[in-house]
């Protein structure tokens, strides 16, 4: 199979990622004028992982399913 099927070389478009209100350390950010501060593209992506990760599964009553088990997996013996 030749490289050029496993890469695709071509960048996503600046908008792929969204947008959404920033979360710094559990807390809603605002600008000075007392709007929302905004997190957009790559940094808006790595918001949204960490905060899965962060959130035990089940903590959302209107979306069960949000979250992520892995918080409680840190420290505990590697098992092969």
């Amino acid at each position: 199979m030749s490289e050029k099927y496993l890469i695709n070389p071509d960048p996503l478009p600046q908008g792929y990622y969204g947008k959404d209100i920033a979360v710094y350390d559990g807390d809603i950010h605002f600008t000075p004028t007392g709007d929302f501060q905004i997190v957009k593209w790559e940094d808006n992506l790595k918001q949204a992982i960490i905060l899965r990760v962060l959130t035990f599964i089940g903590t959302f009553d209107y979306s069960p399913e949000y979250g992520s088990l892995l918080k409680s997996s840190i420290g505990l013996p590697k098992t092969s």
